[in-house]
């Protein structure tokens, strides 16, 4: 099953998955919509929670983005729990690979007590904890980078100074990258505190800055309703809102300022040829996990394919470190 917010290299993971259980003389389940399809498993829908290989080309799937067997964001807690664990027995599984990012770990390391699960890690925001890359993130860095290029074409055109939000909601590696790979004026994101006045001095013609969106300080107001569950988008629409109202202390620059936010754009695309093999890697390690019977445990890379006991995706994110942030210094509004 696929959990969670979709990215590209989902299906790669799906169809490797399928093709090495096959190979192993075992049957793919294919469940739809995420934890959503074990909890009406247990209501005893089966046939509308099972995707049927019937008329699907794998082939032409593992290439596609998104997810071919559908997503949710339902999450297993308390009674939830316990109801995917009948769904689970309803479809007569003898074990479950779970694809998602760290709340839907989350929730496979809750069910892995009761099922043999595996779990593989994916999310563009590369923040799952115990992995140092997740399915989906390469993509979404080209993704950006393409934007940002194009972004940059019309900022020189006219003079424009550009603000470009990206997702992250607190973790600011796809920004980092994306600042990185266009040589942007400046970063802002969650892990480096700034202000409107360190971004001043980074406002130049034709230039841009790469925003995270999760990335926030005071003077934007309030930032009540941007935890789990909030709106997160529009943090660069609010930076170009207050810099350009200026205030005595702080005078509106000379320089245009405008404000895109890329959003979902990020998530979707073609996957790379780094996801490709990333996601077909960690299929097969999952596969193997599964049938030794080894439950609770996430693929990892950490230098090679390797694997990772899934109560440690409980310890928190992951986040850009200190020495990062060092290397990223010329970015960073104040760093210098």
């Amino acid at each position: 099953m696929t959990a969670g917010g979709d990215c590209p290299g989902l299906n790669s993971a799906i169809v490797e998955a399928i093709y090495e259980i096959k190979r192993r003389k075992m049957k793919p389940v294919l469940i739809r919509n995420g934890y959503k399809g074990l909890l009406d498993a247990a209501d005893g829908e089966h046939d509308k929670n099972v995707m049927s290989l019937d008329h699907v080309d794998l082939d032409t799937v593992h290439g596609s983005g998104g997810t071919f067997i559908g997503s949710s964001r339902t999450k297993l807690k308390d009674d939830a729990l316990n109801k995917a664990v009948k769904g689970a027995e309803n479809l007569k599984l003898s074990s479950l690979i779970v694809i998602g990012g760290d709340g839907s770990l989350l929730s496979a390391n809750r069910l892995s007590k009761h099922l043999t699960v595996a779990a593989i890690p994916k999310t563009i925001d590369n923040d799952v904890a115990a992995t140092d890359l997740s399915i989906g993130f390469s993509t979404a860095v080209e993704t950006a980078v393409t934007c940002v290029e194009n972004i940059k074409d019309t900022a020189r055109s006219h003079g424009t100074f550009f603000f470009v939000e990206v997702m992250g909601r607190r973790s600011g590696f796809l920004a980092a990258h994306t600042a990185t790979g266009t040589r942007a004026n400046c970063l802002l994101v969650p892990e480096s505190p700034w202000s409107l006045n360190s971004v001043l001095p980074r406002i130049v013609e034709g230039g841009v800055a790469v925003v995270s969106e999760g990335a926030w300080c005071p003077e934007l107001g309030s930032d009540a309703g941007r935890g789990p569950g909030g709106q997160l988008a529009g943090v660069a629409d609010k930076i170009v809102e207050k810099i350009s109202e200026g205030t005595p202390e702080r005078p509106q620059p000379k320089v245009k300022l405008r404000a895109v936010t890329l959003g979902h754009v990020l998530r979707g695309g073609r996957p790379s040829a780094t996801d490709r093999v990333l996601a077909t890697r960690l299929a097969r390690q999952a596969v193997e996990l599964t049938h030794q019977g080894r439950s609770g445990l996430c693929v990892a890379v950490n230098g090679k394919i390797t694997s990772v006991n899934l109560d440690q995706t409980e310890l928190g994110r992951k986040y850009l470190s200190a020495l990062d942030l060092y290397e990223l210094a010329s970015m960073l509004p104040g760093q210098n």
